[in-house]
């Protein structure tokens, strides 16, 4: 009995326009975040090489190189490779971080 009377309740409710527009902004809300949560998350694993970072930074292999030395990048290294990775994030941070600093000037 109580089953029924909340799909009726419920059928009522999806048939009024008002209703429907405040639970498609609320999903649409969702889903947003949920995106913007998996967008970040992505970025958190997303390597670049040396040279993409160069290009990004727009700076040359061995400036990246000295940011690394200088403690301003943090380069990874994959097992049995020579090359050398950096995330994603941390370059973005710093391309923050230096736009900031030129911004006070």
């Amino acid at each position: 009995m109580m089953q029924n009377a909340f799909i009726l309740i419920l059928n009522t409710l999806l048939k009024n326009e008002e209703v429907m527009g405040i639970l498609r902004k609320f999903f649409l809300e969702i889903l947003l975040e949920v995106q913007e949560q998996l967008h970040e998350k992505d970025k958190e694993n997303k390597l670049l090489s040396t040279q993409q970072v160069a290009a990004l930074l727009g700076v040359s292999r061995v400036t990246v190189a000295n940011y690394v030395r200088r403690g301003l990048l943090c380069k990874l290294k994959i097992q049995g490779s020579n090359r050398s990775f950096y995330r994603l994030e941390k370059v973005e941070k710093l391309l923050q971080d230096f736009a900031f600093k030129r911004s006070e000037r």
